[in-house]
């Protein structure tokens, strides 16, 4: 039986209410089943070309039929398909070969990469992580590589070969790729033995799986491993430390990597920063050097995050991380400040905020990790559970856009609290409490109001009940939405969640009970409205650290 690509949590969740996933998977954006196809961005930017693989994609065959093809028109247009070696690596593929295809002249570059991708619905280069490097990211990452004593470079996850295209002063005997897709490993050679036309050489590229290989099929130290592994998910038959497959990438990598190698490998622009790949950046902490990060936007069609070059060495030293971006200054950042937080989030400062990073470490004392959170209530049927107008047994419920620094606005909904027909609920005594905050699940920095009236929230806010030594609730509040933790949190953070596990590591300081009483009443004018509230607050606590 086929098994549906949902979390076994959104199953639990709609059984519980009798709702029919299938309609659903066609209907939300589910990539693995979308059969939409992309031209790849960035990749190449020949029209003709597109409109090729568009024809390509309305011929009837097998596509590595069509692509073979393409790439045996290419050789005998260049005059090396009779060599020998040429026919050596041709013969590895039992390809039939489409007359009309010979003839047609591709661009120089990748071609045949762009095609295959084009011939691949998204859902299927989702699932199997076919999105090949475009050229500007691949120079990038191969940027610097020196190969004049030798050295060697291994593509675990080679794709149509684009690193290798990208390398102009190596021998092709000094380049080896793996990968699991047998049509990509005959692009890339076929790639390869247009790119080095005047030698005489086999192509060293493996079709295996670089994580289930125990020991590697050729013998090799590598000094430079470069890739753009794939981003999915292991599956489920995978047993690893790691949840995603680029980690279990890395780690392979640094384990066939000689002492003092390089290894660069292109990430999702996520990886710096959220908490599921906190074992993965301490690794590299702990087992290397970081020595520069590249900031790409968007580089992958059908793709809507970012990416993250990587550059680290298989040494330790204490050194400071290069950062660049697309269109801002390089910067400098001490490695140091990736093990500030305790999820080893890679956040990139200027020195001005990082003298704001050490005036709160200076005087930080608790954290909100011995607080009480709880998760705004999910009804699972908001059309029919949620009213718009008061009405007997029903009660104000709040949304996260109700809540703003210090108050909330007028309620748009009301409910009447049933736990049991409720998809999802805290405990009441939460819900409840005497006093809580709540705070905007959707937001770039903490946006936290003040509630004593035991009201409800649904999903879209969060509550929270601190516990902090000698803080009371009200100047919790007055810290978490002042200017001066909003713009750390916002800096260390940089997401548009505002996570449990991220307010958990914001640090607070040990205030005496005067301290307290006064930021408790500056609050209290925040929460009435008092004109010039706000602005008091942000200069109070900058003040304090300051001093």
């Amino acid at each position: 039986m086929k098994k549906t690509p949902i979390s076994p949590a959104t199953k639990r969740n709609w059984e519980k209410l009798h709702i029919d996933g299938k309609d659903r998977l066609k209907a939300r954006a589910n990539k693995r089943l979308s059969e939409k196809r992309f031209a790849p961005v960035g990749y190449l930017t020949d029209a003709s070309l597109r409109a090729l693989g568009e024809k390509l994609a309305e011929m009837s065959g097998n596509p590595m039929d069509k692509l073979y093809s393409l790439g045996l028109g290419q050789l005998l247009r260049s005059g090396i398909a009779e060599k020998p070696h040429v026919q050596a690596f041709l013969s590895r593929f039992s390809c039939k070969i489409i007359p009309e295809l010979l003839k047609t002249e591709l661009p120089e570059g990748d071609a045949l990469g762009y095609l295959y991708q084009m011939l691949l619905p998204e859902g299927k280069r989702s699932e199997n992580g076919v999105y090949y490097t475009p050229k500007g990211v691949a120079s990038s990452l191969c940027e610097g590589l020196s190969f004049a004593k030798g050295e060697r470079l291994l593509d675990p996850c080679c794709g149509s070969g684009a690193f290798f295209l990208s390398l102009g002063n190596a021998e092709p005997g000094q380049l080896y790729g793996i990968d699991t897709d047998e049509t990509a490993l005959m692009i890339a050679g076929i790639n390869l033995l247009l790119q080095y036309q005047d030698r005489e050489f086999m192509p060293k590229l493996y079709l295996f799986d670089f994580l289930s290989e125990k020991k590697l099929s050729f013998s090799a130290d590598f000094d430079y491993i470069v890739a753009n592994p794939p981003w999915g998910q292991l599956k489920e038959d995978k047993h690893s430390a790691f949840r995603d497959r680029f980690a279990d990438f890395f780690i392979r990598a640094y384990a066939e990597a000689k002492e003092n190698a390089e290894i660069r490998f292109l990430f999702p622009e996520s990886f710096l920063r959220i908490g599921a790949h906190t074992d993965l950046r301490r690794f590299m902490l702990e087992k290397g050097t970081i020595e520069k990060i590249s900031l790409y936007q968007r580089p992958f069609a059908g793709v809507f995050s970012g990416s993250a070059g990587l550059f680290f060495a298989k040494k330790k030293e204490d050194t400071n991380v290069l950062v660049k971006k697309e269109g801002q200054e390089p910067r400098s950042v001490p490695q140091s400040v990736f093990s500030l937080t305790a999820k080893h989030i890679f956040f990139f400062p200027t020195e001005k905020e990082r003298e704001k990073l050490a005036l709160l470490q200076k005087k930080a004392a608790y954290t909100l990790k011995d607080s009480l959170f709880a998760l705004g209530i999910v009804t699972g049927d908001n059309k029919n559970m949620l009213k718009n107008e008061p009405a007997d047994g029903f009660e104000p419920i709040f949304l996260g856009r109700d809540i703003s620094p210090y108050a909330l606005s007028k309620p748009q909904f009301y409910i009447d609290f049933d736990r049991k027909k409720l998809q999802q609920a805290a405990k009441e005594e939460l819900y409840r409490a005497e006093e809580k905050l709540v705070y905007r699940f959707i937001a770039k920095r903490p946006v936290v109001a003040y509630d004593d009236e035991k009201r409800l929230f649904l999903n879209s806010a969060n509550i929270l009940i601190p516990k902090i030594p000698g803080m009371s609730p009200k100047t919790v509040m007055a810290f978490l939405n002042s200017a001066f933790y909003g713009e750390i949190y916002q800096l260390i953070f940089g997401d548009l969640k505002i996570l449990k596990s991220d307010l958990c590591e914001l640090p607070f300081p040990k205030l005496l009970p005067e301290e307290d009483a006064y930021f408790s009443a500056l609050a209290e004018d925040a929460i009435k409205g008092k004109k010039g509230s706000t602005e008091a607050i942000d200069r109070a606590v900058e003040a304090y650290f300051m001093q």
